[in-house]
């Protein structure tokens, strides 16, 4: 059936433009791991969906994100952009590079699509470093032509989001239980 042929075909095509790109992908593996030890990120999130980091220093990143089939959006090999906004946002949290950090807002643009077995690169610049709160903007591109750009702002914690909200709680159902306690006396 014609559907089976052009479905092989679409295939065999994005087959051979990732081949080249694999090649790329090893390099940027390489590169990786002279700056792994700069990290100072304590994450589990794994790098398909988040992009590995390339370069780190204070207030900058650049990380590579490789768009997966298994991000396709529809069948032309669109790829759905919250997988992107993801690895910007990954690139901005390693532009921080603190181990309590939460991004709380953004603001973005994606300028122009991608596609299966593209290669994004992503540079984040972090702003106001003095601050607790402190805005990134990324700038993502393919082969050297901007598809995403925006701001994140982050704010830095003195320990983990979860175990800050667990105290809270902690903290307001223990009053609660005091004030219960006085109005049955």
């Amino acid at each position: 059936p014609l559907f089976l042929l052009i479905g092989k075909k679409m295939a065999e095509q994005i087959q051979e433009e990732q081949e080249p790109q694999n090649v790329m992908a090893d390099e940027a593996k390489e590169q990786q791991e002279a700056y792994e030890g700069d990290v100072g990120i304590n994450s589990i999130l794994d790098e398909t969906f988040a992009g590995m980091v390339v370069a780190a220093r204070e207030d900058y990143a650049k990380t590579r994100f490789r768009v997966t089939k298994d991000m396709t959006y529809d069948s032309e090999g669109l790829a759905f952009n919250g997988f992107v906004y993801t690895a910007a946002s990954w690139a901005a949290q390693v532009a921080i590079n603190k181990e309590y950090q939460i991004s709380v807002a953004s603001k973005v643009n994606f300028l122009s699509p991608v596609k299966i077995g593209d290669f994004i690169d992503f540079e984040a610049n972090a702003f106001f470093s003095e601050s607790k709160k402190q805005d990134v903007r990324v700038v993502g591109s393919v082969n050297e032509v901007r598809v995403f750009e925006g701001t994140f702002s982050i704010i830095l914690l003195e320990d983990h989001i979860l175990r800050i909200q667990k105290r809270q709680l902690d903290k307001q159902a223990r009053e609660s239980r005091e004030l219960r306690a006085k109005l049955k006396q």
